[in-house]
């Protein structure tokens, strides 16, 4: 695919160049209900154009929550007049040992009905978070009024939220029924206690129905023997609205973009002359006070944001948060107030800046140093900052985290998590209106290792689709400016680092999702476009 002339004043377009590997797909039909199967599991639950169901699937959660991989053998799908059914069996894999083995019926039936069944039983000693189904429903039941049928039969009512929910959206969950946008739907579950909650929370653009409530002490000893049974039972009628978003389209001003340092090695000249050629406004780095050196490490982060033309996004670990420590960092970052841009103040054992160190930490920072904005947030999961939200209003910005493998690592759920970005703004925007910095914005879990699709180009265009659904978002930090996670990996331009430079030589300024996915760049030499 040949790259658009960036030095002209014309449109350019770039469709999703899908350079990674997708799984095959078998599409399904339930009655009037439309599916996909994709190793194991049910997609795209549909009625019409309402998408009820994102997914449908098993699932093993280790005592960390990795999701344990597994394989499938004997498998075999029929297809009928009007539904389905698909068996097979699933061996589970943990720390390279095949651990556990479930067996998986499937069927839909022309009633719009489907059912997942699932028979599991442990083969050796391992610890769980969670085994069982799992029923994702999608973002087109927000704002839905649910009858929630409990084990004794009582019934309360719930709602799927607009705003993200921090906490568990429905408990001890038997029966879910509702009817919206013209669509009755009717689900049940057996084997477990089923709860709901709010996915958004961790960027994925759903509301999920799991069973072993959290209330329950984890991890659970699993033994050989053990065995779990689920079974979900789904059904839709009626004929409703599309599941499409309708929503006037909107746009906003380009963010600020920033980078992370490479702790490994500094910066040579040769990458320091490419990275002037993107968008960079800021040069994160983190300080771990529990480390001797983190003198040092920001010495080394202001030199190279220096010959840069870059400010410095510092994210300050704090061991003790007592005065003298406190009235040090302060000290030290004053002493390059011309070079800092802005700090996160966070602390060991803390999820969120903690509110008394906001209260010592901002007096002290601001009578140094006056134009540093000083914010609150984590460096976990914007889930934190949603359940512990400033109570005070001494910080200058929200910050948080963002990456769409939490629960997932495919390809179709990294592409589906691109629909979450308006709802954590709009949830922000429901307690704060301070600036909000995403930081960083990354296509995998942070760390060392390099996700395969790291450096292709839908990596880069996903990262793009997803600065454009944060719209209103002031600051935006990506990526390591180098290293193998980096823009330069091996001294080479990677796919995003090219996408950028293209951004900077058009002027950007301005940015917008439409209806469609696509995500449109305007600056003042030409615009962008570029389709999901």
């Amino acid at each position: 695919m040949a790259h658009p002339n960036i030095n002209t004043s014309t449109h350019q377009h770039l469709s999703t160049f899908f350079d990674v590997e997708l799984l095959p797909v078998i599409p399904l039909h339930a009655g009037a209900l439309s599916c996909f199967y994709e190793h194991g599991n049910l997609r795209r639950i549909s009625l019409g154009d309402a998408e009820v169901f994102t997914m449908l699937y098993s699932a093993l959660r280790d005592e960390n929550w990795t999701t344990l991989p597994y394989n499938i053998r004997d498998e075999r799908i029929e297809q009928r007049e009007g539904g389905f059914r698909i068996s097979y069996t699933a061996e589970y894999n943990h720390k390279g040992k095949h651990v556990y083995t479930a067996d998986i019926l499937i069927e839909g039936t022309p009633d719009n009905t489907i059912t997942m069944e699932m028979q599991g039983r442990a083969l050796s000693t391992f610890k769980r978070n969670r085994i069982g189904l799992c029923l994702l429903h999608s973002l087109w039941s927000r704002g839905a009024t649910v009858n929630v049928v409990s084990d004794d039969g009582s019934v309360t009512q719930s709602v799927f939220p607009e705003l993200i929910s921090p906490h568990q959206v429905m408990l001890n969950i038997r029966r879910l029924n509702y009817t919206h946008s013209g669509v009755t739907v009717e689900c049940s579950f057996e084997g477990d206690v089923f709860e709901t909650e709010d996915q958004r929370n961790w960027m994925d653009a759903s509301f999920k129905t799991y069973s072993t409530p959290l209330s329950i002490p984890i991890p659970v000893d699993v033994n050989p023997g053990d065995t779990v049974h689920n079974k979900v039972i789904l059904k839709a009628t009626g004929g409703g609205a599309s599941s499409k978003s309708s929503a006037e389209e909107q746009s906003f001003l380009f963010p600020a973009i920033g980078y992370e340092k490479h702790y490994g090695a500094p910066l040579t000249s040769d990458e320091i002359e490419q990275l002037k050629r993107i968008p960079f406004d800021h040069y994160r780095v983190e300080l771990d006070l529990s480390d001797t050196d983190w003198k040092n490490r920001l010495d080394e982060a202001a030199h190279e944001a220096a010959l840069l033309g870059a400010r410095l996004e510092v994210i300050v670990f704090f061991v003790t948060m007592e005065p003298g420590e406190i009235d040090t960092v302060a000290q030290v970052l004053a002493s390059k107030r011309r070079l800092v841009s802005h700090v996160l103040p966070l602390a060991a054992g803390y999820l969120t800046t903690p509110e008394r160190l906001l209260e010592r930490f901002y007096p002290s920072m601001k009578s140094l140093s006056p134009d540093v904005l000083i914010g609150y947030g984590t460096n976990s999961y914007f889930t934190e900052v949603n359940r512990e939200r400033p109570s005070g209003d001494i910080y200058d910005f929200v910050s948080f985290p963002l990456f769409p493998q939490v629960h997932a690592s495919d390809t179709r759920t990294i592409m589906e998590n691109l629909q979450t970005g308006p709802d954590i703004l709009a949830t922000i925007r429901s307690f704060t209106d301070k600036p909000v910095f995403v930081s960083p914005l990354t296509l995998a879990p942070r760390g060392d290792d390099v996700d395969p699709r790291q450096h292709t180009r839908f990596a880069s265009q996903w990262i793009l689709l997803c600065i454009a659904s944060l719209g209103g978002v002031s600051r935006i930090t990506l990526e390591k400016a180098s290293g193998p996670r980096g823009l330069l990996p091996n001294g080479e331009p990677s796919p995003l680092f090219e996408a950028l430079v293209r951004l900077r030589a058009m002027g950007v300024e301005r940015m917008a999702r439409h209806a469609d996915g696509s995500a449109s760049f305007v600056g003042t030499k030409g615009e962008l476009k570029i389709f999901e």
